[in-house]
């Protein structure tokens, strides 16, 4: 019975290793609250023993970020991690986590991106796909790259925005015609905009609303009900709950 248990955990250890190490892979870094959300620990004891033991591995480095009274610390991949995610079909190699290329501003985007990504893989959304890799460039050649592209329970693409702050209303008026043109392209069927509040929410719905054209090729095409409904604006804590039919 011991060396039952023993095998087991053993098997999780490794499980959660090869978990976390593939997501770090695609993301490069995260924070101690996703990486929990990742691996469903329900407790934060559980995951300091496994950072701790693949940073004396060398495969994760540690990181804190100090930014006026923002101060978080963050786990990123390393080139000999990297090295452990290898496949022979890959022909490129993703980046290692460099500390000083990382932004205050940009990182926090990041981090709610993968908060996104995270709710919806557990609901059955597959195929992430970061729109800030060069791959993601070459498959999708649009104006405008959403956050990201990831395929619903029903089959669909649908592009991904996490928007913590707002544009002018010129910019997502932009932005609605690039998505509208990679729609017609079959690129993706919908664009779900994923902000942190219900005044975020309610701000870039009235954005929209009050757009009612786009120029294409120096021609306006008024905005139908069929255009609008390309898009959704939801709340992060409605992304945990979210169902596509």
């Amino acid at each position: 019975m011991l060396i039952t248990s023993y095998k087991e955990r053993m098997n999780r250890s490794h499980k959660n290793t090869t978990t976390l190490l593939h997501f770090l892979k695609q993301e490069t870094y995260s924070d101690f609250n996703n990486l929990l959300l990742l691996l469903e620990f329900k407790s934060f004891q559980a995951l300091y023993p496994l950072l701790t033991k693949l940073i004396k591995k060398e495969w994760i480095q540690k990181h804190t970020y100090e930014y006026r009274d923002l101060k978080i610390n963050i786990w990123g991949i390393t080139a000999q991690g990297l090295n452990q995610c290898v496949e022979f079909t890959e022909n490129t190699s993703p980046p290692y986590f460099q500390p000083s290329k990382v932004k205050t501003w940009t990182m926090l985007h990041h981090l709610m991106n993968q908060e996104v990504r995270i709710y919806l893989e557990r609901k059955g959304w597959t195929d992430w796909q970061n729109g800030d890799r060069h791959s993601f460039k070459k498959k999708y050649p649009v104006a405008h790259r959403p956050d990201a592209v990831i395929l619903a329970p029903n089959g669909y693409p649908i592009a991904i925005e996490t928007e913590r702050n707002i544009k002018t209303a010129k910019r997502y008026q932009e932005v609605m015609k690039s998505h509208l043109l990679a729609k017609k392209a079959k690129y993706w069927e919908k664009v779900i905009y994923v902000v942190p509040d219900k005044k975020t929410q309610h701000t870039i719905k009235n954005h929209f609303n009050a757009i009612t054209y786009v120029t294409i090729n120096n021609t306006r095409v008024t905005l139908t009900e069929e255009h609008r409904r390309v898009f959704d604006v939801f709340t992060l804590d409605e992304i945990k709950t979210l169902r596509i039919g």
